[in-house]
């Protein structure tokens, strides 16, 4: 089966890996004000990320280099199955990747796994932590599959074979989360959202796939709340990454 659109996105596109890593230097000079933003409000600072760290340069990159926005961010329309298969495959990656961060947790030092515990941000009271989840399962699918996968991957392909292009946008997704803990996880969910926008021409399965990830780690973290549940048997944590890995391909 060949991936549903293979077309040049329309317009006059910028040069490439060239620009692709431009623009990645402009979202990594704007993160420290993300960073200091959710220090101040947790909620507030993760809505603004989304927004102007993520959304509006991706919006103001494509839009100054006379693109069409939703052919070049792949925002067309795509069948309601290709949308539900994303979600499953979000479904599937979040086992994967979960187990994987369980791994590198166990490699990494303890005090780097507790400086990078996101968990915390779970401590609040209930109207926060609702808040975040809704950010996290809502808003964060679409503003960063667009950035990622619709500009950064976009663009990568103009020069890149697919598979490059998904590796390389998967790589720059997860290094931008500033996080040694999960960036392997991490790469693996951006290959994953990278492969199923290439394969569907759209964004909106890996905003699906996305939204499932992030939604079943926040409905956790709420049900659960952020206690250490202590250290996971090694056999669970393979047994957990055969699954995902299984059910995913």
């Amino acid at each position: 089966m060949e991936p549903v659109s293979e077309e040049k996105p329309p317009g006059a596109p910028p040069a490439g890996t060239k620009s692709a890593l431009a623009f990645f230097a402009v979202l990594l000079g704007l993160f420290p004000l993300a960073l200091l933003a959710q220090w101040a409000s947790p909620v507030l600072g993760l809505a603004a990320t989304q927004l102007f760290a993520f959304l509006l340069p991706a919006l103001v990159a494509t839009a100054g280099s006379n693109l069409r926005l939703v052919p070049y961010l792949r925002l067309g329309r795509v069948r309601p199955a290709l949308v539900a298969l994303g979600a499953l495959a979000g479904t599937a990656a979040y086992l994967l990747a979960g187990a994987i961060m369980t791994f590198t947790q166990r490699l990494l030092p303890r005090p780097w796994v507790q400086a990078y515990d996101l968990t915390r941000l779970f401590e609040g009271p209930a109207w926060e932590r609702l808040s975040l989840a809704a950010i996290a399962a809502l808003l964060a699918p679409v503003c960063e599959e667009l950035t990622f996968r619709g500009y950064l991957q976009t663009t990568l392909s103009l020069r890149r074979r697919p598979a490059g292009a998904i590796a390389t946008a998967a790589v720059l997704f997860a290094a931008l989360h500033l996080d040694p803990v999960r960036f392997p996880a991490l790469v693996v969910l951006g290959a994953v959202f990278g492969w199923l926008t290439w394969r569907a021409g759209s964004i909106w399965p890996a905003v699906a796939a996305h939204a499932a990830n992030n939604g079943l780690a926040a409905g956790l973290l709420l049900v659960l709340g952020a206690t250490d549940s202590g250290e996971a048997p090694a056999a669970a944590v393979a047994t957990t990454l055969a699954a995902g890995g299984g059910a995913l391909a």
